[in-house]
């Protein structure tokens, strides 16, 4: 039974427990700093507690359902490598609010900004596209790298300043 009471604000993603002994369920990530582990699908809330979690097997980690997603889409990890525009109608439909970030080529539809565009300018610049119908909503911007993300609640406005931590001058 489960005794600590969920939030409102949850996330379901990834966890790697790093492990290099024999194990069938061992998985290798040549882009992650852990390169060999177990791979977990966990439910985490914004008290930093792990509610929930099931480890991937790979085929049969989750019974086979009919949503048409795929075992990311069931899994609802809202982590780029899961996450899509389909998703995003799925939980929209069933009163689920998300946002995260998205690969490219999992919302082809958008028509945004190329990246050179966004580099050439300041940081920070974004360009945003809205799926009227169904109140999707992609924005690419530029920190770092560039980032898409996707929402079925929420667009890039209003857009306010932050304090970011300087590495080069170690002050926000």
């Amino acid at each position: 039974m489960k005794k600590v009471h969920v939030n409102e604000f949850i996330a379901v993603g990834e966890i790697i427990i790093s492990f290099k002994g024999l194990l069938i369920m061992k998985r290798y990530n040549k882009n992650k700093p852990h390169k060999w582990g177990i791979n977990i699908f966990a439910l985490a809330s914004s008290n930093r507690l792990v509610h929930d979690f099931e480890i991937n097997v790979g085929k049969g980690t989750l019974p086979p359902s009919y949503h048409g997603l795929g075992i990311s889409g069931d899994v609802v990890s809202l982590d780029n490598w899961f996450n899509s525009y389909n998703l995003q109608c799925k939980l929209k439909f069933v009163g689920v609010q998300s946002i995260g970030t998205v690969c490219s080529n999992r919302i082809a539809a958008f028509v945004l900004k190329n990246d050179k565009q966004l580099k050439s300018g300041e940081r920070f610049q974004f360009d945003s596209r809205e799926d009227t119908n169904n109140d999707i909503v992609v924005t690419k911007w530029h920190d770092n790298e560039v980032v898409h993300v996707i929402s079925n609640y929420k667009g890039p406005l209003p857009v306010e300043n932050v304090k970011r931590w300087s590495v080069a001058e170690k002050k926000s």
